[in-house]
């Protein structure tokens, strides 16, 4: 039950701490992206590596003194592929923790949007610069707009991990890292772009705390 008035102050630092957290769940999905990047790197030159084991005109004839070789050096292949692919995928579980941070922070944001609506109104969600310029409801839609592109993106990147295990050649391996690497869906100058609205935005409230 709604016991109490929502401030305009009490927006300001409720916000702050939405878009900061936002920022920081972002931060580390970057930098869990580059660390997948590198396990699927080494997935990729291992599973290409587990192919070329397997054609003949790749196996020197020296080699055929030794019956067992080649499966000795199938096996540890397959041991070591099953090493990364445990890897890769725990560092994409880690990603998803940080997307299901950034979805928890979009559905508060929305709550908070509406309950500043019902106790300011919403003329004030719509005109009032929250800090300096810009209004809840602008924000709001920044938001959710960065928000998207990661959302977006960590759907394909669940698609992406797939493929690894299906690689054909060399050729594949290059794109589907390429693929990773760029996150196709996530525009990073608007995501630049946002952080510093909020940090311009943010800049003169924040010097009264410090």
């Amino acid at each position: 039950m709604h016991t109490s008035m929502l401030h305009h102050s009490t927006l300001q630092r409720r916000l702050n701490v939405l878009l900061s957290e936002f920022e920081r769940a972002r931060k580390l999905w970057n930098e869990l992206n580059t660390e997948a990047l590198n396990a699927a790197n080494s997935l990729v030159n291992n599973r290409l590596e587990e192919r070329l084991i397997d054609y003949s005109e790749c196996w020197p004839p020296e080699f055929n003194e030794f019956p067992n070789l080649r499966e000795k050096c199938r096996n540890k292949m397959i041991s070591k592929l099953a090493e990364l692919e445990t890897r890769l995928q725990s560092i994409f579980e880690k990603m998803t923790q940080q997307y299901k941070k950034m979805e928890s922070y979009q559905t508060t944001l929305e709550n908070l949007l509406l309950e500043a609506k019902n106790d300011l109104g919403d003329e004030h969600i719509q005109f009032v610069p929250v800090y300096l310029t810009c209004s809840l409801q602008k924000l709001v839609n920044h938001f959710i707009s960065i928000f998207t592109m990661y959302r977006e993106e960590y759907i394909f990147k669940k698609k992406l991990l797939c493929e690894f295990n299906q690689i054909d050649g060399k050729h594949d391996g290059m794109v589907l890292l390429s693929v990773w690497m760029n996150q196709p869906c996530i525009n990073i100058e608007k995501t630049k772009d946002f952080d510093e609205l909020c940090k311009v935005e943010k800049e003169e409230w924040m010097k009264r705390f410090t």
